[in-house]
């Protein structure tokens, strides 16, 4: 799939004035040869390691890897028997990952003592991330394609997968987990095109979900992504025009759609590596360019969520080294404990005829405002009644240390007070605004409290939590505490809205009980009003189940003797290998371990019918209760009028369902039956029956498990007569 950047794309980042951080220390590395740093990582122990290259008489390069403490101090390097390093990480016993050329990897304790290398047939692998059972996926391409393999940990192949169409140039550079699977970009060297951005996401054995293909006016490729709270995910990387790079940043949501995307277009800067930053911003590592002079210099850009900068900054370290000239980069930062930047690349040492330095630079964390961290009342949003009297009070923590300043104002006019805390009386009906502000030397910042004044106010409710996670079949009680002015009347409603989205009133009291008998997702909203006013509290409850629906849907049933009756569960997930099926008739264990069951009532009593499903440590129980009674012949024979004299399509049950749809027909006679089913545009998606069938009444089910949601429609014909209805699919 391609999709073409936003308008916003041309849009030029608009930058914020934010106190520019210092400088704490460079450090060089591995002096004696050509050594560059390619990535960088913040141990667990709170110490920094960095991999790369080094150049063996500058000829033969091997794997580089450096351990420093938060200082820059060396604890340990080592040169490994592998190509370059493109990517580290730490696993979760301590040991450190590391992948690159040839897409071979090393794995090595904390002490940095070789564990195992291993070579996986591909070109060049980019990222390696460790997934929550211990495997990892590393990221490249091999033979024009991008490349996953995932291996464990002792750093045996689990599989093998390429990636992208054969005519294309393909490569991946970067990657992330997130539910159901991997999220990995790059990008995509189309013929006649060149450059365009390349996102997929394939689950946890490989298989490819969705691809997007992003492309804009210019030459664009990812080098590197971060998440977002938001389930979706910031790239960044170049952008290349005809006269030089430049730094993009593109936001794309869960499903690989683009959501905004930043350019300067001023092609004098190049990124290569990402982290996100604790207040939720991004740091850009990259360099830019000074052709005019012949140098480039290592750069970091600070941008907020939004992609809007709220700092840029080249480091011209050579004055500082006493080298460098022309080549000079940061390849990968991140965020230490301190909030300080560390950034890991190289320095040209060329001049000194000694090539490149390893180089990994420490920036103090740049000044930040103050933040609320305590405020009562808790709620920002709240009612009241007339005449009430409300403390609020703030407690405030200063990033600097620097002394604090207060003012409380009352609806944008009043000041109030220039202490932490204040009292207040609201003797006016109505919606009224208090805010406090709080200042250090720098910045300052504000939190403000609507609070609506009423004649009454909800005090309590019960439950006290809004969202309820219940069992199927419970039964729970709700309640709605008021307190009011004298001579006002509160009336209630109470709205509960069903699995299937219907709405039914179901009370008028200040209380309500309410049974949840089956699964799904419901809400309960009461209404507390008088004359003019309106209040209203919303829970939100999930009631959870193995099982989805059952047949008969009663749990009382009459019956006559010998009559034969099927009993059926339909479990959310059908397909789940870890489903388990047990039938009781009575105490007796019947030999069926199927979603369903046909018994036979030879005798006149009562018949207590049990099917127990298992998922795994979950467990539903259904229960039938059938009474059997004797053949009557006292029926009147005008009733046997009442029997429908041709073919009927009875009522979808359930409808709408999860997977699975019960489809009943009644025939007054023998005669040849068609049951198809058909999607929306009319093509026969299904044929249930297609045959010769008895008089009476006859059930088939619809497995609808591989099938997408939606409306389908069911066509009964026998005989003359085509009867037509509706189903919905949900998941």
């Amino acid at each position: 799939m391609r999709v073409l950047y936003p308008i916003l794309y041309i849009l030029i980042f608009v930058t914020n004035l934010y106190s520019q951080p210092e400088l704490l220390f460079i450090r060089t590395f591995g002096t004696e040869g050509d050594e560059r740093f390619m990535d960088l990582y913040y141990a667990s122990t709170d110490e920094y390691i960095a991999a790369g290259r080094k150049l063996h008489d500058f000829e033969q390069s091997g794997c580089y890897i450096v351990k420093v403490n938060t200082q820059g101090d060396l604890i340990w390097e080592n040169t490994y028997n592998m190509g370059e390093a493109f990517a580290i990480i730490e696993a979760d016993n301590g040991d450190f990952v590391a992948a690159g050329d040839a897409f071979s990897a090393i794995r090595i304790n904390p002490a940095g003592e070789e564990i195992w290398i291993n070579g996986y047939g591909g070109s060049l692998c980019r990222a390696i991330i460790e997934l929550k059972n211990g495997d990892f996926i590393l990221a490249g391409y091999s033979n024009r394609q991008g490349y996953l393999v995932c291996i464990n940990g002792d750093g045996d192949r689990l599989w093998t997968n390429e990636y992208g169409a054969e005519e294309d140039r393909n490569h991946f550079y970067t990657m992330r987990e997130t539910e159901g699977g991997v999220v990995v970009a790059g990008y995509v060297d189309s013929p006649g095109r060149t450059w365009d951005v390349w996102i997929i996401k394939v689950d946890f054995g490989g298989e490819l979900l969705w691809s997007r293909i992003i492309q804009s006016n210019v030459q664009t490729a990812c080098k590197s992504m971060v998440s977002t709270p938001d389930q979706g995910f910031v790239l960044t990387g170049l952008e290349q025009f005809q006269n030089g790079y430049d730094i993009f940043l593109l936001k794309i949501d869960g499903e690989g759609n683009p959501v905004w995307s930043r350019s300067r277009n001023i092609a004098t800067q190049y990124a290569y590596g990402m982290e996100k930053t604790r207040e939720g911003d991004f740091l850009v590592a990259g360099m830019s360019f000074y052709d005019v002079d012949g140098f480039k210099l290592p750069h970091l850009l600070k941008v907020n969520s939004q992609g809007i900068i709220r700092w840029s900054h080249d480091y011209d370290l050579r004055d500082s080294l006493g080298i460098g000239r022309h080549w000079n980069d940061f390849r990968s930062v991140i965020i230490g404990a301190d909030n300080s930047m560390i950034a890991a690349g190289r320095i040209d040492n060329r001049p000194n005829e000694l090539g490149y330095d390893g180089i990994i630079v420490k920036i103090g964390g740049e000044f930040q405002e103050p933040g609320f961290v305590a405020w009562s009342p808790e709620d920002t949003v709240f009612t009241t009644v007339l005449g009430d009297t409300i403390d609020f009070w703030v407690q405030v923590e200063d990033q600097q240390g620097d002394e604090l300043s207060y003012l409380w104002i009352f609806n944008q006019l009043d000041t109030l007070s220039i202490n932490t805390n204040i009292s207040y009386v609201f003797d006016e009906l109505g919606e009224h605004n208090m805010k406090c502000l709080a200042r250090d030397d720098e910045f300052t910042i504000e939190l403000d409290w609507r609070v609506i004044v009423q004649r009454f106010a909800v005090e309590s409710f019960t439950p006290d939590t809004l969202d309820l996670s219940i069992r199927r079949a419970a039964e729970v009680d709700f309640s709605v505490g008021v307190r009011v002015l004298e001579d006002v009347e509160v009336e209630f409603l109470w709205v509960l809205t069903d699995r299937n989205g219907q709405e039914n009133d179901i009370g008028d009291a200040d209380n309500v009980t309410v049974p949840f008998d089956l699964p799904g997702e419901y809400q309960l909203q009461c209404f507390a009003s008088n004359d003019v006013e309106v209040e209203s509290i919303i829970w939100d409850i999930s009631v959870q189940s193995v099982v989805w629906w059952w047949w008969p849907h009663e749990f009382e049933i009459s019956a006559y003797q010998d009559t034969t009756m099927e009993f059926a569960v339909f479990p959310f997930d059908e397909e789940s290998e870890l489903i388990e099926y047990a039938w009781f008739l009575d105490d007796e264990v019947l030999d069926c371990d199927t979603s369903f069951v046909e018994l036979q009532f030879p005798d006149v009593g009562q018949f207590e019918i049990t099917s127990i499903v298992r998922e795994d440590v979950e467990v539903d129980t259904i229960n039938w209760t059938i009474n059997v009674e004797e053949w009557s012949f006292t029926t009147d024979l005008t009733d046997l009028a009442d029997l429908p004299t041709s073919p009927v399509l009875c009522p979808a049950s359930p409808n709408p369902f999860n997977s699975t749809v019960k489809l009943s027909v009644y025939l007054p006679k023998a005669d040849h039956v068609f049951l198809s089913v058909f999607d929306v545009n009319g093509r026969e998606v299904s044929r249930l029956v297609d045959w010769k069938i008895r008089a009476g009444d006859h059930t088939f089910f619809w497995n609808a498990g591989d099938f997408p949601t939606g409306v389908y429609v069911v066509r009964m014909c026998a005989g003359d007569i085509a009867e037509m209805q509706k189903v919905v699919l949900v998941r």
